[in-house]
C-alpha cells in the first residue's frame, strides 16, 4: 500500500525502469540495493557488480575503519586499485591507526560545509577509467560491515553506477585538511 502511494505521488518512482530484480536503471545511471546476507557479503556483491572493470582508484569517506585497515584491505585484494584514499576523523571516529601499507594513503578530513562541522557519511567511490561506482548507506568501511570475516554487520547500501568520471565525494565538500 505504501509503495503504490509513492508510485501515485512520484512522477519519477514511476519512470523507473527495472533492469533486472535487483538494478533499477534511471537514465543512465543503475542502482542496486546491497546488504549483508547469509550467502553473499555486501563486498562479494560490489565485486559481481564491478565485474572485470579495473578500478583505478577507491575514496572511501568514513567514521569508523578497522585499527588494523581489515576493511580497506579486503577492498584493495578484491579490486587491485593503483591508490586508496581514506578520510578519516581523528576527534569523532575510530582511524585505521595500526594500517602498515604505503599504497594506501590517510587523510585527516578538513572542515565540513555543514554548520556542524561533522561529516558522518560512508561511502566509497571506486573510479575505473570509463565509469564511477558509489557505495553509500549504513556501511563503515570495517570488515563486519562489508561481510568480511566471520563477523557480519547488519548493513544497508545502494550503490550507484555512474556512466561518466564523477567525484562525488569532493561534490559533497570532503576533502583532506591540515
Amino acid at each position: 500500500e505504501q509503495i503504490s502511494r509513492m508510485l501515485q505521488f512520484s512522477e519519477p518512482l514511476r519512470s523507473v525502469q527495472p533492469a533486472n530484480s535487483s538494478v533499477i536503471r534511471i537514465g543512465e545511471d543503475e542502482f542496486s540495493f546491497l546488504f549483508n546476507r547469509s550467502d553473499k557479503s555486501i563486498l562479494t556483491q560490489l565485486k559481481d557488480i564491478v565485474g572485470t572493470t579495473e578500478i583505478k582508484r577507491i575514496k572511501i569517506v568514513s567514521p569508523y575503519y578497522d585499527k588494523e585497515g581489515t576493511g580497506i584491505i579486503a577492498l584493495k585484494n578484491a579490486f587491485s586499485p593503483q591508490s586508496i584514499e581514506c578520510y578519516v576523523d581523528e576527534k569523532l571516529g575510530l582511524t585505521p591507526f595500526l594500517l602498515d601499507d604505503d599504497s594506501i594513503s590517510l587523510f585527516r578530513q578538513g572542515p565540513s560545509k555543514n554548520k556542524s562541522g561533522i561529516t558522518h557519511a560512508k561511502i566509497m567511490q571506486l573510479e575505473s577509467y570509463d565509469c564511477t561506482y558509489v557505495l553509500f548507506g549504513s556501511a563503515n568501511a570495517t570488515a563486519a560491515a562489508l561481510g568480511v570475516g566471520t563477523r557480519r554487520n547488519d548493513e544497508a547500501s545502494i550503490l550507484l553506477r555512474h556512466e561518466e568520471h564523477c567525484d562525488f565525494i569532493s561534490e559533497l565538500g570532503v576533502a583532506a585538511g591540515e
